[in-house]
């Protein structure tokens, strides 16, 4: 009878630390929001776990965030899982996939990106736009093209004139030249134009208050003087021809017979006839043309006119002349000088009197040097702004972005295989290459960066707080259903000893 009591005090400690240690356990969980009677919470509601949520949830946060999951550790996991080896598998794998699809490279971004893909195109169209605009409009960019300019210039110019004047481009060339100064110096527009040059000259020299003398040059005025004495006798000669001219014979004997008939009373004029004076007059003048002392005093007699014509003012001279008879002395001399003055071989000899000048020296750089012709000043000046205006341009600006896009065009409608067939072995090898340099790069560079955005803690937290009740309660019987039942027979087990004890004590 006092073994059953014992027994009976035992089970009843067992029954008790079971139930015990079970309510505890579900007091956790349970109930899972506040409980009220009349208005009045009821104790221990909700339960323990529902209640400290928040708290529970930023706690496992940060041990998981900063004992667990840490920078370092998730940094080693990077570098240290192999990760970089199946990163460089799964892109050589793409790479593959991609030379094998059979698709032009517009229709692989189209699969990759999407509706995105046009967008990309557009971007990519203006960005390398911009770039090229913005390259050619560097100054480097111009320094680089005047100095490649400059460079195959002075190639050139140390090249002998020889060289270049023996060759067919040259020949041809001036041929062309020179075949064009004949047509165009016997040309309406060529005449016109001296003829408006001398027309100017006349006009500037209207306004000048000087004397013939001062303008024309003495040395002119002199030669002049001397071929004018040298050919005393042809002058002399030409005088005696003009007298025995008919028309010049009816003016001096109608000067004669205007004379007599002024100065001769008419009884005496009757007796006088100019025919019969004329005739008899005439050889005289001739024999006395005939004399060398006549002849040069004859040529200094004009020499002296011409110094006293020499003496009027050239205004006066120009201003006396009527605008017709300027118009025509224009005329005149543009005709003389295109027609008479410069003739065809007067071009041919001046050409060739050129290309012996230039064979006298050893290059062209020498010819321009002796021309006081700077050309590297030249050239840089003109191509600097030959070159600032081009790439400044609208045109330039309208022909890039056309090219450019024609260009871009062409590239994405090319087919990816045609572009990497036979050569999918060193593509697969640099695109290997390629993921193990940005994996590597990232490590070093950006990984931990990246990792230190991922706020652990704050995500751990986050995602318990939303956690639904029954779910966490779910979660946590799952991984420790085994400890939580383990716990509850060992409240059965320490009730059945206390409840055994507490008899074995009573019965003492």
């Amino acid at each position: 009878m006092l073994y059953a009591k014992f027994l009976f005090s035992a089970i009843v400690g067992a029954i008790i630390g079971y139930i015990t240690n079970w309510l505890a356990i579900k007091m956790l969980f349970r109930p899972h929001t506040e409980k009220r009677i009349f208005g009045i919470k009821v104790p221990f509601t909700p339960g323990l776990i529902p209640k400290e949520q928040s708290r529970l949830a930023k706690s496992t946060g940060e041990a998981i965030g900063n004992h667990l999951l840490t920078q370092d550790t998730m940094f080693d996991a990077l570098r240290n899982n192999g990760l970089d080896e199946k990163f460089k598998r799964w892109v050589e794998e793409k790479a593959i996939e991609i030379m094998n699809s059979n698709l032009t490279i517009m229709e692989q971004g189209i699969k990759i990106l999407g509706t995105n893909f046009r967008k990309f195109k557009e971007y990519l169209k203006s960005k390398v736009t911009n770039l090229l605009l913005a390259s050619i409009r560097r100054n480097k960019f111009k320094e680089a093209v005047e100095a490649l300019i400059l460079n195959e210039i002075k190639k050139e110019l140390s090249k002998s004139p020889k060289v270049i004047l023996e060759s067919s481009y040259y020949k041809d060339l001036k041929n062309t030249l020179v075949d064009r100064a004949k047509d165009f110096k016997t040309s309406e527009e060529f005449k016109g134009n001296i003829e408006k040059l001398i027309k100017n000259k006349l006009s500037e020299l209207e306004d000048m208050d000087k004397a013939l003398n001062e303008v024309i040059p003495d040395g002119f005025i002199g030669t002049i003087k001397v071929y004018v004495y040298s050919k005393n006798h042809e002058i002399a000669m030409s005088i005696k021809s003009m007298l025995r001219d008919e028309k010049t014979q009816k003016k001096l004997k109608s000067a004669l017979a205007d004379l007599i008939s002024n100065n001769v009373s008419s009884v005496i004029a009757m007796f006088l006839n100019p025919e019969t004076i004329y005739s008899k007059v005439l050889p005289a003048l001739e024999g006395y043309l005939d004399k060398e002392e006549t002849q040069k005093e004859i040529a200094l007699f004009i020499n002296e006119l011409i110094d006293k014509i020499m003496q009027n003012k050239l205004s006066d001279v120009l201003l006396s002349l009527s605008e017709e008879t300027k118009n025509n002395n224009a005329k005149y001399l543009s005709d003389v000088i295109s027609d008479r003055l410069i003739t065809d071989k007067l071009i041919e000899d001046i050409t060739a009197f050129l290309e012996g000048k230039f064979n006298q020296e050893e290059t062209l750089e020498e010819v321009f040097k002796k021309a006081n012709i700077n050309l590297e000043n030249i050239v840089v000046d003109y191509m600097g702004r030959k070159i600032d205006y081009m790439v400044n341009s609208k045109e330039i600006e309208e022909k890039i972005v056309e090219h450019t896009n024609n260009a871009i065009e062409k590239l994405f409608n090319l087919n990816i295989s045609d572009l990497s067939r036979g050569k999918e072995e060193k593509i697969s090898r640099i695109s290997s290459n390629i993921a193990e340099d940005i994996f590597e790069r990232f490590l070093n560079t950006r990984a931990k960066e990246f990792i230190g955005a991922f706020d652990i803690s704050k995500i751990v937290e986050e995602k318990i707080s939303s956690f639904e009740v029954s779910f966490a309660e779910k979660l946590i019987l799952e991984i420790s259903s085994r400890e939580l039942n383990a716990i509850t027979w060992l409240g059965a087990l320490l009730g059945f000893i206390m409840g055994l004890g507490s008899s074995i004590i009573a019965a003492i």
